[in-house]
């Protein structure tokens, strides 16, 4: 049965791409729904929901981008670590999204490193 995974960010959709079964331990499970809660504003910033799948749905935590706090954990990325099949997957519009938002990270701590010199 296919899946589609649907992808928003404050409620402006950003696209969708077919989605797959998981096989963890031996079992195969549907894909999980997921939403981005940020851990400092209490925002759910984003939505993942999958069509046709009967799992419940995660909440996530990912800083939002207006709070990031570590340069390790990219705020507003919607790509999880633990989940490679997701950023597979991942439509153009949110592919491009997640550049600018690396490279704006990018420019931020070379901009540090500037200052420092």
């Amino acid at each position: 049965m296919p899946f589609f995974r649907q992808f928003y960010i404050h409620d402006q959709y950003l696209g969708s791409s077919e989605d797959h079964t998981r096989f963890i331990h031996g079992e195969a499970q549907h894909p999980v729904p997921y939403v981005m809660f940020c851990p400092c504003c209490g925002e759910i910033w984003a939505r993942m929901p999958v069509l046709n799948s009967m799992a419940d749905w995660r909440i996530v935590g990912g800083y939002c981008e207006k709070h990031g706090k570590s340069r390790y954990a990219i705020a507003g990325s919607l790509m999880l670590q633990w989940e490679p099949e997701l950023t597979a997957i991942l439509p153009d519009e949110v592919i491009k999204r997640e550049f600018a938002l690396h490279l704006r990270l990018w420019d931020k701590e070379n901009d540090r490193k500037l200052e420092g010199t």
